[in-house]
């Protein structure tokens, strides 16, 4: 006789019914709507930290290099003992907006040159050795840097061709002229051609001066800010193949390039006449203060080189306050609708500012 119950066999094989199909699907359907709606909230976050990485990691190489190169300014002037100043070690141009305005664009986001200054920072090439200067090929006459031409006269054992090699066209030479008990007097000049060995010298040609020694005659402006108008009290024409040398100059100069792409303006690091290399983007301000010393008294931190500020006294500056402030590429991340109060930007915005003491800048301060 056949019974009127199901075994427990028969039940579990029939399965799901069609009730408990849908409601699985539809609680399925719910987890995976509220996962993907997660993910797409979270997405833009991810590409947010990772450009705000970036930049953070930018802003701290740029800023290292910064301070390698700082602290090593003045280097490779004292040729001989009886230098008794410090050398010129530091230069700064600092552009300042006009009373009022702003230095950006506030409709396109864009800085302009007002927002950057430029550092140069001034070492002597020692692998180039020092010469003495003289007007005439024979090394007999003071080296008159009013005229085009400049012959060097290389010291022993260093050979007129061995130090030819060392030079080459653009380079930017220091002359300086060393008077004990007193402040060494300097002028510098660029080569307009290429070294040539002549006789027991070598002949450069040089951007001559004008008769107190400023640079370009009148013409032009010093690439170095060493020997313009402004820093005539401690410029010469006049140089002595005996006792002055001629010292080839290694500078490094970082300045922000706003030409090659307005809307990425980008700090560059150029090592005397080489081609200049980015080390950092989308970089909206660049200011480098100086400490400066007057005789016995230490001065607050000058952003002014101008002549309401020190007045491009280079002599005075101790150390360097370099700040960065650079940004995340704008509208790198359409998703990404935050904005900031600096400038109201849809970008991030970060800063560093950096203390640097040149060690060779302070050596004869009491």
């Amino acid at each position: 006789m056949s019974s009127k119950f199901s075994t427990p066999s028969q039940k579990m094989a029939r399965g799901f019914s069609m009730l408990e199909m849908t409601l699985a699907i539809a609680i399925f359907a719910v987890i995976g709507i509220a996962a993907i709606r997660l993910f797409a909230k979270h997405a833009p976050l991810v590409s947010m930290q990772g450009n705000q990485a970036g930049l953070n990691i930018a802003l701290r190489g740029a800023m290292a290099q910064i301070e390698v190169d700082g602290v090593n300014a003045g280097s490779g002037y004292y040729q001989s003992t009886d230098i008794p100043d410090w050398p010129i070690g530091v230069t700064i141009s600092n552009n300042q907006p006009p009373v009022g305005t702003d230095c950006h664009t506030a409709s396109n986001f864009r800085y302009g040159a007002a927002c950057f200054d430029q550092l140069n920072i001034i070492t002597v090439d020692t692998t180039t050795p020092p010469s003495r200067p003289s007007i005439a090929s024979t090394g007999v006459g003071n080296a008159d840097t009013t005229k085009s031409d400049l012959y060097l006269i290389p010291v022993a054992p260093t050979t007129p061709a061995q130090l030819a090699a060392k030079y080459a066209k653009n380079d930017e030479i220091l002359l300086l002229h060393t008077i004990l008990g007193s402040k060494s007097t300097m002028t510098t000049a660029s080569l307009t051609a290429a070294p040539a060995v002549t006789g027991t010298t070598v002949h450069l040609v040089i951007t001559p001066t004008d008769s107190s020694g400023v640079y370009g005659n009148g013409t032009g402006t010093d690439p170095l800010l060493i020997s313009n108008v402004v820093d005539s009290p401690v410029l010469t024409s006049s140089f002595s193949p005996v006792a002055d040398w001629v010292l080839r100059l290694s500078p490094i100069t970082y300045a922000v390039d706003i030409t090659t792409n307005p809307d990425d303006p980008r700090l560059t690091r150029q090592v005397g006449s080489g081609t200049p290399d980015v080390i950092a983007e989308n970089i909206i301000g660049f200011r480098v203060g100086a400490s400066l010393r007057n005789g016995t008294t230490d001065q607050p931190y000058n952003f002014n080189s101008g002549p309401s500020g020190y007045n491009s006294d280079w002599t005075l500056i101790r150390s360097i306050r370099v700040s960065l402030i650079a940004r995340t590429p704008p509208g790198n991340d359409p998703l990404d609708n935050y904005t900031n109060a600096f400038d109201q930007g849809h970008y991030r915005i970060e800063g560093v500012s950096v203390t640097i003491n040149p060690r060779n800048l302070s050596m004869t301060d009491h």
